[in-house]
């Protein structure tokens, strides 16, 4: 998953500017005297100056896509950032152009500018068409490089990869059964998903349209992300057709201010030998069980203190997995579902549980401790909901 980019957002995002109108300049050395180049140039800047961030009928954007994704422009609902690479205060420069078959690739740098210094954030590809009236608009560069992949829908799911990989056709199937359950327990209506398998890391984010994102070599080859608006899976083939840490994400939509923590607690409440990053629940809990031993004055709700000590098990996951698991001990499902509809803010989650479970925060933390270390002691999970 997106550990190392959550602790990139939570860290920077809380002291800049949030902003989706983007300056962008041509980088040296593109002919300017190339008139496709210029109104190529044009189409981008104006799109990136016309708040990208929002999703409207863009008239930067070809028909075809906006009538396809509920969200059209796939760089800014892929789901490893929060916000969207456009509401992070950016500047942008096109590096170049170039010509493939019908279409233009525009490749573009967005970057932070401090004190003359530049902080490179991601490198995208966005490609530019003619439609039918001889117009530029903009594309996006993933259904272009997988024009060639098999798709095949087993239930809900519409599987899509490369004709090398073998679709376990079982796994597909307990994934539409894992949908089926989660459907059933939060009353959610999921019509239709889609699920990209990639190679591996590197594919995933080049084929999506980012040959370079901040940090990129920190990203262990585990990665998936989940695109809340689209319905949309991004995954490597290691992690299979059934990725429930994924999936999961399906209930985001039904409860949008839910706080994060229970959120993401969700996404790695599973037997799964997969929780998180390849392992399974136990695990993570034993981990971060001993880090408790060793420092008792480690205090779990002082979410933006507590930092992952490595690339595989991200504390804050399973701290909010915890939490969930103390809501559905006190009161079920139904709890559950109210402590997601509570609201988004820490003081609101905190209320919560002093209303709910009598558990002040000083309280909270004791029992999350408490819960780590019943866990690990007794080597095994019952877990109170199973999708």
């Amino acid at each position: 998953m997106k550990i190392f980019l959550i602790s990139f957002t939570f860290i920077l995002i809380n002291s800049i500017q949030l902003s989706a109108q983007i300056n962008t300049k041509l980088a040296p050395g593109i002919d300017e005297n190339n008139e496709e180049f210029m109104e190529i140039f044009e189409l981008w800047k104006s799109y990136l100056a016309d708040d990208p961030d929002k999703i409207y009928d863009s008239p930067y954007w070809n028909a075809s896509e906006k009538n396809h994704y509920k969200s059209y422009d796939l760089l800014k609902t892929q789901g490893f950032l929060t916000p969207s690479l456009y509401g992070l205060n950016t500047e942008n420069v096109v590096l170049y152009f170039k010509k493939e078959k019908d279409y233009y690739i525009i490749n573009s740098m967005f970057y932070w500018l401090t004190n003359n210094q530049m902080t490179p954030l991601a490198i995208t590809k966005v490609v530019a068409k003619k439609d039918t009236l001889g117009t530029f608009k903009l594309y996006n560069w993933l259904p272009i490089y997988t024009e060639s992949w098999i798709s095949k829908k087993v239930g809900i799911i519409t599987y899509k990869y490369p004709k090398s990989y073998k679709l376990n056709i079982t796994e597909a199937r307990q994934a539409n059964n894992f949908v089926n359950k989660l459907s059933e327990i939060f009353d959610l209506n999921v019509d239709e998903i889609s699920y990209y398998l990639f190679k591996d890391c590197d594919t995933l984010f080049n084929s999506t349209g980012f040959e370079f994102i901040i940090s990129l070599g920190a990203i262990p080859n585990k990665c998936a992300f989940f695109d809340k608006i689209n319905n949309i899976v991004y995954t490597i083939e290691d992690s299979g057709a059934n990725h429930k840490h994924e999936l999961i994400h399906l209930i985001n939509s039904k409860f949008p201010e839910a706080h994060y923590l229970l959120l993401s607690g969700l996404s790695v409440y599973t037997k799964s030998q997969n929780s998180s990053l390849g392992k399974p629940f136990l695990y993570h809990i034993k981990k971060i069980n001993e880090r408790i031993k060793k420092n008792s004055n480690l205090n779990l709700t002082d979410f933006n203190s507590i930092k992952s000590n490595d690339s595989v098990t991200e504390p804050i996951y399973f701290i909010g997995a915890i939490m969930c698991d103390l809501i559905l001990q006190q009161g079920g499902i139904e709890l559950l579902k109210e402590a997601l509809k509570a609201g988004n803010k820490d003081e609101q989650l905190f209320q919560f549980f002093e209303t709910c479970l009598n558990l002040s925060e000083k309280e909270l933390n004791d029992a999350l401790k408490k819960r780590f270390s019943e866990i690990s002691e007794a080597n095994k999970m019952d877990f109170l909901i199973e999708y």
